[in-house]
């Protein structure tokens, strides 16, 4: 959904990631450094979008942001009640949500409804981790349902075809499986390794790093032995070589346990993640903001790095790539989990929907040695030497432009 928009070149412009680690993040196999980048690109995005509404209506007046300016410098459980009792804030929150919401319909252009459904996406992942570290089973199955439209616009059908699976279980756990439902809401499907509140992990996760990480061998199962009773011997035996394993940590104060808190909510952790958000804040003044565009560039989308606009085909599925997905889904759901009119294993077709990579071009060329060779060259990058050229002397853009003429 985001590649090419424009979001990498911010990132690794801002510094929160390297150009050679850029792909693991947008792809999420570097996790926690994935969660960091989406967490800090959607609160500059939604300080943006109050500086926007904040310039833009006149409504807006000191009072109403004085006691939210205290929560977010102070925060605390007296400063957020009165937060909650006090009618000013609640009232710039309401025009903030209405906000939103004229956006979300495309009333503010094309390229603002796409970067704040990217928002959205953002707190939906959010919420999930939230029922997971607080162990609540409404929330986890609603954010599954949920998640459940993004993996159909993504064309990931594997997860696409079992995640509803999974919530139709939850769905109907109480009336199929007498007693889980009370089970699971007790912290069933989550452990909590320590004291801190709201720091609960799945119990998948759990598992990996003690019993399966404890019990690994060096070149795994391939150095045991032929005979089937070595292999089966070290199956039976594992859990209790990992307990073992930690007893002896343990003896030996070797367990760290001294966390007595989140490690976002310490000083230095706060200090530096309003200094990524500030980064990325002000690499927006380099780049396009997508919630201060002029009136008459509402109806295109445009690709922040390189100020290229998308094409028809591209802006129309970025715009409703939820709505796409959710449709899918429903429609999953009801044919195969529902009416049953559909074979749950019969084959699916995958949306394949437009974003912004389709419209790097490709060319097949011939090599020296007689090989195709796939040749992409994204107009981003033109684009980013367009903006960079307006910005310094025309001598030096010009003999900047001359010399990857020369080199092409």
């Amino acid at each position: 959904m985001m590649c090419d928009s424009g979001f990498e070149d911010i990132i690794i412009e801002a510094g929160l990631c390297a150009s050679g680690s850029i792909q693991q993040v947008m792809s999420g196999k570097h996790y926690n450094r994935a969660m960091r980048v989406h967490q800090r690109m959607m609160e500059a995005l939604e300080r943006m979008l109050q500086m926007s509404l904040i310039n833009n209506t006149q409504d807006v007046d000191n009072e109403q942001l004085l006691s939210l300016a205290t929560l977010a410098n102070e925060p605390s459980a007296i400063n957020f009640q009165t937060v909650e009792g006090c009618d000013s804030s609640e009232q710039y929150l309401t025009n903030l949500e209405e906000n939103k919401n004229c956006i979300r319909d495309g009333k503010n252009g094309k390229t603002a409804q796409f970067w704040l459904k990217y928002c959205d996406c953002v707190w939906l992942l959010l919420r999930f981790q939230r029922s997971v570290k607080e162990n609540q089973l409404s929330l986890f199955r609603i954010t599954l349902r949920n998640m459940c439209s993004l993996l159909f616009s993504a064309d990931h059908l594997p997860y696409a075809k079992f995640l509803p699976v999974y919530y139709d279980q939850l769905c109907n756990i109480k009336e199929n499986q007498p007693g889980a439902k009370e089970l699971l809401q007790a912290g069933g499907f989550s452990v909590a390794r320590s004291t801190v509140p709201a720091c609960r992990i799945p119990v998948d996760q759990s598992i990996e790093q003690t019993v399966n990480r404890s019990a690994k061998t060096s070149g795994g199962i391939i150095g045991f032995s032929r005979k089937p009773g070595a292999y089966h011997r070290w199956c039976i035996t594992r859990h209790r070589r990992a307990q073992h394993a930690e007893t002896t940590l343990e003896e030996a104060d070797m367990m760290d346990s001294s966390a007595s808190s989140h490690k976002g909510t310490r000083k230095a952790a706060m200090v530096q993640s309003e200094m990524e958000v500030k980064c990325i804040m002000d690499t927006f003044d380099h780049f396009i903001n997508p919630f201060a565009l002029e009136e008459d560039q509402h109806t295109e989308l445009y690709c922040l790095s390189s100020g290229q606009p998308a094409s028809e085909a591209v802006a129309e599925d970025l715009c409703q790539y939820v709505e796409a997905g959710e449709k899918a889904a429903a429609e999953f759901i009801q044919t195969r989990l529902i009416d049953r009119s559909v074979r749950f294993h019969d084959k699916m077709k995958k949306l394949s929907l437009k974003t912004f990579q389709s419209m790097a071009a490709k060319c097949i060329v011939t090599s020296t040695k007689k090989k195709a060779v796939e040749v992409k060259a994204e107009r981003n990058l033109l684009g980013s030497l367009l903006m960079l050229s307006q910005n310094i002397h025309w001598d030096q853009s010009h003999g900047l432009l001359q010399w990857l003429m020369d080199h092409w």
